[in-house]
């Protein structure tokens, strides 16, 4: 309003929207205090490549970094020889240079545009519903058996590229499956159909695993009795669309 950009509530010159205030974490590999992963023991993850947030950024990074580390030496005196597994390492060699030996195929900015069209517009990576949701998931699925099987690399430039490419449509597909279960609008996760900021039957992780080359998705509490302070068991308006609401701009999102 200070800018001249809204009148009356209303826009009055075009303008880049980008979604801001508060944000949604980014998923990591689920581990215990130390930051050792509850999976695959051995593995550690810090910072954002874990699910046990601390303090956001670098600060965040400095501190996980630093327990980690300690446990991990402890881990590193306590282990014998590692086994390596010949038969596996061959297999994730040839999925990792399957793209190169191909004389011809899909390019990867051909996935990486078709994987943007499906979950970058508004309606679904901002404002969700289970309709587009799932209409952007069988999107990613087309995309993943009919294009990510083809991709050809030129070079080894393109063969990274195209290893980030298939990476990208595995999170690409995370992402939704992740969304669609989460039935609750939370931080930045908006759901058009889901409205409330539900702290009664929604203070939950949602998790995602691989099983029998199938995408696994459940929901587990978020043990909240461990915690000094403990968030309300209360269903409210998000702030998003109580805003919403309140500028009267609410039945041109229905």
């Amino acid at each position: 309003e200070r800018a001249g950009i809204l009148k009356g509530n209303k826009f009055v010159e075009l303008i880049e929207y980008t979604p801001e205030g508060p944000r949604p974490m980014p998923c990591g590999i689920v581990t215990d205090r130390n930051y050792e992963s509850r999976n695959l023991l051995g593995l550690f993850a810090i910072g954002d490549a874990s699910s046990l947030k601390g303090a956001g950024g670098l600060p965040g990074a400095a501190v996980s970094g630093a327990i980690a580390g300690m446990y991990t030496a402890g881990n590193v005196s306590k282990t014998g020889k590692a086994k390596i597994d010949e038969n596996q390492v061959e297999q994730l060699k040839k999925y990792t240079f399957a793209p190169i030996k191909r004389q011809d195929g899909v390019e990867p900015d051909h996935v990486i545009l078709a994987l943007q069209e499906a979950i970058h517009p508004y309606y679904v990576g901002i404002i969700r519903h289970e309709k587009r949701l799932k209409k952007a998931l069988e999107e990613v699925e087309r995309i993943k058996n009919n294009l990510v099987p083809l991709l050809h690399a030129y070079d080894s430039h393109y063969l990274m590229s195209a290893n980030e490419a298939r990476n990208m449509v595995l999170c690409a597909e995370m992402l939704l499956r992740s969304a669609l279960e989460r039935k609750e609008s939370r931080l930045g996760r908006i759901r058009q159909d889901y409205r409330d900021l539900d702290n009664i039957n929604w203070l939950k992780y949602i998790h995602l695993k691989q099983r029998n080359g199938k995408m696994k998705v459940w929901a587990e509490d978020v043990p909240i009795e461990k915690y000094k302070l403990k968030p309300k068991r209360e269903k409210v308006l998000h702030p998003f669309w109580k805003r919403v609401q309140e500028l009267g701009y609410l039945s041109n999102v229905e």
